[in-house]
């Protein structure tokens, strides 16, 4: 298993109110992402939902880049 990567993600709401969360990609996967970061919805315009959404989305973001750069590796 290769090092642990750190994902940052961040959140941000447009201007209707919808939620989205911005997923930095990791600098060891920039040349295969090929993009410095993520957008996705979050699917909501309730700030509670928008937190436990944000946080799905940086757990689920962190296995993912973590299986990319162990198959890399």
């Amino acid at each position: 298993m290769s090092k642990e990567l750190r994902v940052r993600v961040y959140t941000r709401t447009n201007e209707i109110g919808i939620h989205y969360a911005r997923i930095i990609t990791p600098q060891q996967l920039r040349s295969f992402v090929s993009k410095p970061a993520l957008w996705r919805s979050l699917v909501t315009k309730n700030n509670r939902e928008a937190v436990i959404a944000g946080t799905l989305v940086a757990a689920s973001s962190q296995l993912v880049f973590q299986e990319v750069s162990d198959i890399r590796s």
